[in-house]
């Protein structure tokens, strides 16, 4: 494996991403920021208007895998596995209130929240489904990839949006290790 392992799972599902958001009807554009980050994005208002995209590793645990061995008093030998947990994390800018102060029109956040909706809607039906032909991770069957729910971003600065994790069960030979 290359000691690039952990980004490369990372730009994986983030391709998956971006091309669910491709499938949107929301007719948005992509966002104009897309990336893969060791951590959770900053998001620092909303200078550019088609939003952000990003992937980053939450944290890597290592769970308990109990495996058939022969020659083991009764027949078990617990392992452990490692599990990346990744973050997907979509932001699109929203209505502020105008330089006077006006608040926005409801129609105006009513739209905004449809298309926020369109997108997550468009972003985990594409990654579930990649993940059900074993085509979202190259090499880890859909046994070892799991998609968790969607999570609502309030509004920050202009942007809001969705996060979900994807978690992936790695090898347990580590970047440098075997073959």
């Amino acid at each position: 494996m290359p000691s690039n392992y952990l980004h490369s799972i990372g730009t994986d599902i983030l391709d998956a991403a971006l091309n669910g958001l491709d499938q949107s009807c929301t007719g948005n554009p992509p966002p104009e920021r897309v990336y893969v980050s060791h951590g959770p994005p900053a998001v620092d208002g909303c200078q550019n208007t088609n939003g952000q995209l990003s992937v980053h590793l939450d944290r890597l645990e290592m769970r308990p895998a109990g495996v058939q061995s022969r020659g083991v008093p009764g027949g078990y030998q617990c392992q452990m596995m490692p599990v990346a947990r990744f973050v997907v994390e979509l932001f699109r800018c929203v209505p502020v209130p105008n330089d006077r102060g006006v608040p926005p029109t409801e129609q105006a956040l009513d739209d905004s929240a449809a298309d926020l909706l369109m997108d997550a809607w468009s972003i985990i039906t594409f990654l579930i489904a990649e993940r059900a032909s074993g085509d979202l991770i190259p090499g880890v069957g859909c046994d070892g990839v799991g998609i968790g729910f969607l999570l609502p971003i309030a509004p920050q600065g202009g942007a809001a949006g969705w996060s979900f994790n994807v978690e992936v069960l790695l090898s347990d030979e580590g970047p440098c290790f075997g073959s």
